[in-house]
């Protein structure tokens, strides 16, 4: 069994991810944290923005989009 490292950018549609770590300085990394993206969290990549840019995550029950530019100093592993 592989396990998966990437960017959260990179996540596919449906997909599910948990947080590794994160590599935002503030004050985005305390944006991150207030939405409760904090190292363990389980998360699920929902779509993509029809003009790119931004793509709307699952977490905790709530939905909520984060920039590529910042998703990609989020690094997580997919799980199943």
């Amino acid at each position: 069994m592989s396990i998966t490292v990437m960017p959260l950018s990179k996540s596919k549609k449906n997909q599910k991810s948990k947080v590794l770590s994160i590599r935002l300085k503030e004050p985005q990394r305390r944006r991150v944290f207030d939405l409760g993206i904090i190292n363990g969290t389980t998360l699920t990549t929902i779509q993509k923005s029809p003009y790119g840019g931004l793509k709307s995550y699952e977490i905790r029950g709530a939905i909520i989009a984060i920039r590529d530019e910042d998703a990609g100093k989020i690094i997580v592993k997919k799980i199943n």
